[in-house]
């Protein structure tokens, strides 16, 4: 009982880890996006970002098997790093477009997250992705669903 207790420590607190370093990882690609993808220009900035998301989408799915062959398992940092660009620049891509053309009719936040969150439910729901993946980190989620079954 007490190496499983401790084993079960162990693997949530690299669990927190991971969690945490994944947020850094965002937060930097985030801020640098913020800095030098058309900083004064939020509209301009966002649908760049989604089209830089929308080629790295493309180029992965073209070149991800020629990636894992060259490094013989399924942890490339290349791959990974640049689906976490990817990712980044998608979600920046949504979030400031929305905050950007949303704030033309509405200055109040409230009002605009609310709508954000009323759009975002009625999509997940009418394309049946409202799953605990998709509200939370996968990393997070994928551990309380484990112990939750165990």
């Amino acid at each position: 009982p007490q190496q499983q207790a401790a084993t079960h420590r162990q693997s949530w607190l690299g669990v927190i880890a991971a969690s945490a370093a994944v947020v850094l990882v965002w937060y930097g690609l985030w801020g640098l996006f913020d800095a030098y993808l058309f900083p004064n220009d939020k509209v301009r900035s966002a649908l760049s970002c989604l089209g830089l998301a929308l080629f790295l989408s493309v180029l992965l799915q073209s070149l991800e098997r020629r990636l894992r062959l060259l490094s013989n398992n399924n942890n490339n940092g290349v791959l990974v790093f640049i689906t976490a660009v990817l990712g980044v620049c998608y979600w920046r891509g949504i979030w400031v477009l929305w905050d950007a053309l949303l704030l033309l009719f509405h200055p109040s936040a409230v009002v605009r997250c609310s709508l954000a969150i009323v759009v975002g439910t009625m999509l997940l729901c009418l394309t049946c992705h409202w799953n605990h993946h998709v509200l939370g980190p996968p990393i997070l989620c994928s551990a309380l669903v484990l112990q939750v079954m165990v």
